[in-house]
């Protein structure tokens, strides 16, 4: 065999392993980025799994448990046995008539005892009475709240004070917008339609002092409206024991009332952040259901202008329909609704003089009031006001007091309130 022949087999062989090498690396790398893939979308899934469950009704559940209910493990053997073995209304006290309910509030009543109590308390004893004395006297206060709302008059409070309040409010905003040129003059025109202790004197953005004093006259006035209702709802024993007293009186009005409501829940950005993802998430159940029916899928361009035409006639035909259905359906539900509300019982109300038709309720004001309707749509307000009079005073009284609709509506609340207990 020649020199060249040699090199020429030696240079091939070489060639073929250095192939061999690169498909062999080609490969290799193509196993480890589907390893890679499967690795993360397991993490993914686990991430997922892992938020779901952490949202879940069942940790919410571990929390509590593992928060307030250590004194029971003496007799029951170990925590293990107390986070596993009984459900939580066997554990602790109930706080209203509803599981569910007290489940999310125990959640709120675990952070604020972790966060607030348990962090110095813990460090002094290990004792756990005083956290569960804590506790108790919570629940008492939430049950006997629960029974005087019961004694309440719902439809009044409901349809009529609190939009009445909303209602005066967003007057009041108006015209404070209207008259003032910058914000601490809008705050003196607002105080002086609605003056409030909480609110005295009007926070300036330029005199820090009165800010202060503000601050701590909402704080003082917190103070206060806890404490008379803790004279309403505590024991006589606990009311007289100070230690007890101001501590509940602290997380209540502190904790709850400042923290929570005052500095978080009255706030725009939160509101706002709450419309967000409630929109957020009926958007991603609808985009689930459309998934799952298919029709998210692209319809193929149809070049024929006949069929275009066709289809568009359908569709709108189909629409008109529907809504003729719709409102013909409506219309017979509420004439039967109204005929057989007459064997309905009557709305009770303790004081017989504050009881109005459930139609010339302020709830009935409020939408107009916000959008308001009395300048951009004089005609509908009036269309409305007319509808109103005719319902009050026309023939039949339908909507009088005890009349078809104020016996319908009630039996309409009554239900639905028996419905979630």
């Amino acid at each position: 065999m020649s020199t060249l022949a040699i090199k020429g087999l030696t240079r091939s062989i070489h060639y073929r392993h250095k192939s061999a090498l690169r498909n062999r690396t080609v490969v290799t790398n193509q196993q480890h980025d589907k390893i890679a893939s499967t690795t993360t979308s397991k993490q993914t899934s686990s991430k997922e799994i892992n938020n779901d469950s952490f949202l879940s009704d069942k940790c919410t559940t571990t929390f509590v448990k593992r928060t307030l209910c250590h004194t029971n493990s003496s007799h029951l053997g170990s925590p293990e046995i107390i986070l596993n073995s009984q459900p939580l209304q066997d554990l602790l006290p109930p706080l209203t008539s509803s599981n569910e309910i007290d489940l999310q509030l125990y959640a709120i009543i675990s952070i604020i005892l972790r966060d607030f109590i348990q962090a110095w308390y813990n460090k002094l004893t290990p004792d756990h009475e005083f956290v569960d004395e804590v506790v108790h006297v919570i629940a008492h206060c939430t049950r006997g709240l629960e029974q005087r709302v019961r004694q309440v008059d719902l439809e009044n409070l409901l349809m009529d004070k609190i939009p009445e309040v909303i209602i005066k409010h967003v007057e009041s905003t108006r015209i404070a917008y209207r008259n003032g040129n910058d914000v601490d003059r809008r705050r003196d025109i607002y105080h002086v339609l609605n003056p409030h202790p909480a609110l005295s004197p009007v926070p300036s953005s330029h005199d820090d002092g009165m800010n202060r004093e503000q601050t701590g006259n909402e704080a003082a006035w917190r103070q206060i409206l806890v404490e008379k209702v803790l004279a309403l709802l505590l024991n006589p024993d606990d009311y007289r024991n100070p230690c007890l007293r101001i501590l509940v009186q602290e997380i209540v009005s502190e904790m709850i009332l400042g923290n929570v409501i005052c500095e978080k829940m009255s706030q725009g950005w939160f509101i706002w952040e709450i419309i967000a993802k409630s929109l957020q998430s009926a958007r991603e159940r609808q985009d689930d259901a459309m998934k799952k029916t298919g029709q998210d899928q692209s319809i193929p361009a149809q070049n024929n202008v006949v069929d275009s035409f066709q289809r568009n006639v359908h569709a709108i035909w189909t629409v008109m329909i529907s809504w003729l259905v719709l409102l013909f359906t409506l219309g017979q539900n509420i004439f039967t609704a109204l005929s057989n509300a007459i064997s309905l019982p009557l709305r009770t109300n303790k004081n017989e003089q504050d009881k109005i038709p459930i139609i010339d309720m302020s709830i009935f004001k409020l939408p107009c009031i916000i959008f308001d309707l009395q300048t951009k749509m004089p005609w509908l307000t009036g269309l409305l006001s007319m509808i109103k009079y005719f319902l009050l005073y026309g023939p039949g009284n339908l909507a009088g007091i005890d009349a078809r609709v104020d016996r319908f509506v009630r039996f309409i609340l009554i239900k639905r309130s028996s419905l979630t207990r």
